[in-house]
């Protein structure tokens, strides 16, 4: 009864409400000065763009909906997913590695936008997942993302969400992925941190991986997707401080490294039923939101994080 009732004050504590002036800190500041008339060009150029728009808009319903065309992150993910769901056979992984062949840029790196320079997290993901699929490490290919990985910055400067993928799979240790404790879904909303002091789609990625990182699984790789050969020593993880972005003492880089290491010094310390109700709340948390609906947030990682 307890639980229930803390719970129940924390989901109301938590719950986001929108600021009666947001409307006022995103409105654009205007010339006062600048009060020419909209040229007819393009006066034009508006019309027929809100009319194309409007075309494409469900007449019954009022939405729109498009195609996704998103960078390749998705592809690699999805290739790591079918992978852990024992699906490491489908046709669909061949077709998916077919088109990060497409995509690598000519200096062998993958970006996180169309036509965009090489990103170190989107190349990591997308060699893992031609091993995953297959491909060799000698072929030309891959020799020359391993390069471009290693110009970069190597394997330890990969973001967060792209360690507990590697880490799940056995192929980077814990001790050097962010802390993402399920304890957070604890801290009310007059906390200074707290989960509604995070943007919507944050929030869909964060809590199921605090799950992921409470039970840290350890999840049999295939032997050709090992990664072995972008460590260039015998380490497995850096500190997170030799990951990230040279930062000052005051920082909010600092900051976050504090608070990891202090969580990293708790686990597994505190009160076993703290740890319980949090994986509740995060568990509730997560299926109050998935029903009558496709995916947690309507975005890929938070639907492979619920996974």
């Amino acid at each position: 009864m307890i639980k229930n009732l803390v719970a129940g004050w924390l989901s109301e504590a938590g719950r986001y409400r929108k600021p009666q002036d947001w409307a006022d800190q995103i409105r654009p500041e205007m010339d006062s000065g600048s009060s020419k008339e909209i040229p007819e060009p393009l006066r034009d150029a508006i019309s027929r763009s809100q009319d194309a728009v409007l075309r494409l808009q469900n007449p019954e319903d009022g939405y729109w909906c498009a195609p996704l065309f998103g960078d390749t992150t998705i592809d690699s993910d999805t290739i790591m997913l079918l992978n852990f769901l024992g699906r490491g056979n489908s046709i669909k992984i061949r077709r998916l590695a077919n088109h990060l062949l497409n995509e690598q840029n000519p200096d062998g790196g993958w970006p996180i936008y169309r036509n965009g320079p090489s990103e170190i997290s989107a190349t990591v993901k997308a060699y893992w997942a031609l091993k995953f699929a297959g491909h060799s490490p000698h072929e030309p290919r891959l020799e020359a993302a391993r390069k471009r990985i290693k110009a970069l910055g190597g394997i330890h400067k990969v973001n967060t969400y792209s360690k507990f993928y590697l880490a799940m799979f056995g192929q980077y240790d814990w001790r050097g992925v962010p802390s993402i404790p399920p304890e957070i879904m604890l801290f009310p909303n007059w906390f200074y941190f707290n989960l509604y002091e995070m943007s919507a789609w944050t929030r869909s990625i964060v809590v199921p991986l605090s799950i992921v990182w409470a039970t840290q699984p350890a999840i049999p790789c295939p032997p050709h997707a090992r990664i072995d050969e972008l460590f260039c020593d015998h380490r497995r993880h850096v500190p997170l401080a030799d990951a990230v972005a040279p930062h000052g003492l005051f920082s909010w880089s600092a900051f976050f490294l504090m608070w990891d290491r202090f969580f990293k010094l708790m686990e597994g310390k505190g009160g076993h039923w703290i740890r319980v109700w949090s994986l509740r709340l995060a568990e509730d948390w997560i299926l109050k939101r998935v029903q009558d609906c496709d995916g947690l947030g309507a975005i890929y990682p938070g639907i492979a994080n619920t996974i």
